[in-house]
């Protein structure tokens, strides 16, 4: 959750690049304070704003990859130069650069915490997870793909805000063009970070709640505010924590140490499903080569973890 924060001003310092320390600050505490009230007044609520900020974020992303893959078959020669060499530093980090992008395919797990407050949650949260995922892998694949034809790995290195600049690059024979393509995508990507934390909090903070619950966390956790009957405290306090994460943390580190935590829960999950299997012979969901899955879950965890 901390790591929105940090994405949302980075990306807003590339309309307003002169941002201070303080100025920063506010950003990321409104930015913060926005949830905290979302998520406190219910999970419907919470979830409808998800959906109207998921709608809003694809659009962008929709126009950027349209306009790229345009622009990459009219300017084949640009676009051959610029994914040319295919790994210029060879593959010795590969390890460190999947950490990074791993961070960016997590959070599906998230989805199954508020599972009693989902209708019908055997069928509904599995078949979103499978759609969500796959809909995440072709836009991040498609947008990839646009991103290193467009534009110079060089250029995208030091990039603040590099889908908003590979934008720019695109439309660079029309100036105005450039200027509102640019704006597009670069609001889009706001939106999208929203939408991210937003449907982050939403699990992370029942997660919270039910470990209060069940003895394991401290029990005030556990506390439902009265009107909105959502656990007021476990948002407020993991909203604060993660805000103070993002003022004094940079990216890479909040990401690794993302990584690293998530996996550990990964490759604990992956092997308690066997176990799980013989204590409930009869699950709600499954799905054909399932064991398989979880080996492969936990082998990859291992190496991530490594």
């Amino acid at each position: 959750m901390a790591v929105f924060p940090v994405a949302f001003t980075r990306y807003l310092m590339f309309f307003f690049p002169d941002l201070g320390w303080l100025a920063q600050v506010a950003v990321k505490t409104l930015f913060v304070a926005l949830l905290i009230v979302t998520n406190i007044v219910g999970v419907k609520a919470a979830g409808r704003t998800n959906d109207v900020l998921t709608l809003v974020k694809l659009a962008p992303l929709v126009l950027f990859s349209v306009a790229g893959l345009s622009f990459i078959f009219s300017n084949q020669a640009v676009a051959a130069a610029n994914y040319a060499p295919f790994a210029p530093f060879g593959f010795a980090n590969f390890g460190s650069a999947l950490v990074l992008i791993f961070w960016a395919y997590a959070g599906f797990e998230i989805s199954t915490i508020p599972a009693d407050e989902i209708k019908n949650p055997g069928s509904t949260v599995p078949k979103a997870i499978v759609l969500g995922i796959a809909i995440v892998t072709v836009f991040y694949l498609t947008t990839n793909v646009v991103l290193f034809g467009v534009r110079p790995w060089e250029s995208l290195a030091t990039d603040v805000a590099p889908v908003a600049s590979a934008t720019g690059s695109i439309f660079a024979a029309s100036p105005l063009l450039a200027l509102i393509a640019g704006l597009i995508v670069g609001v889009g990507a706001l939106i999208s970070v929203a939408g991210s934390d937003e449907s982050g909090m939403i699990g992370t903070s029942r997660l919270a709640y039910a470990l209060a619950v069940d003895g394991l966390f401290p029990h005030f956790l556990a506390r439902i505010h009265p009107k909105f009957k959502t656990p007021y405290l476990a948002i407020i306090i993991q909203a604060l924590t993660a805000l103070v994460a993002s003022i004094y943390g940079n990216l890479g580190s909040l990401i690794s140490t993302s990584v690293f935590f998530m996996v550990v829960a990964y490759l604990s999950t992956s092997a308690s499903m066997f176990w799980l299997r013989k204590k409930t012979p009869k699950p709600r969901f499954t799905i054909k080569g399932g064991s398989a899955v979880a080996v492969l879950g936990a082998v990859f965890s291992v190496y991530l973890i490594s």
